[in-house]
């Protein structure tokens, strides 16, 4: 999902459920290449990990990453939980502008697709300025 308050920011939702290993040793890594050209990774700690205790996320557990910048709103994000055992999960590989796709099929709301198309504009608005 996508938050839209003071900055843009991706939520990912992990189900631990059948996890029985100690998941303070577990961390969400997101690895991503901007507009630049530049690869990073972020982790983060299961410290930051928020329980869900409603809707149809409800007994997972939800992760926000928030350091794209607005000209990286179609970079592809890969993220997977990571135990410090070395073990992985399965992965999955999103990007705000799939949101933001996917979001625009699925609603009647107009006001919402309005709003996700001003939103990849200006993401395309800044990654222009600041790379041409």
């Amino acid at each position: 999902t996508l938050s839209l308050e003071d900055k843009v920011e991706m939520n990912f939702y992990v189900d631990l459920n059948g996890y029985t290993g100690d998941t303070s040793e577990l961390n969400l890594t997101v690895s991503y290449t901007n507009v630049l050209g530049e690869t990073a990774e972020v982790q983060i700690p299961f410290s930051s990990f928020k329980r869900v205790k409603e809707g149809s996320y409800a007994g997972c557990y939800s992760v926000t990453f928030d350091k794209l910048n607005a000209t990286d709103m179609r970079s592809l994000c890969t993220a997977k939980v990571c135990a410090k055992d070395g073990s992985v999960s399965n992965h999955m590989t999103y990007s705000i502008e799939s949101y933001a796709a996917n979001t625009s099929e699925k609603t009647d709301n107009q006001a919402l697709k309005a709003l996700l198309a001003a939103m990849m504009i200006y993401g395309d608005s800044t990654e222009a300025y600041f790379t041409k």
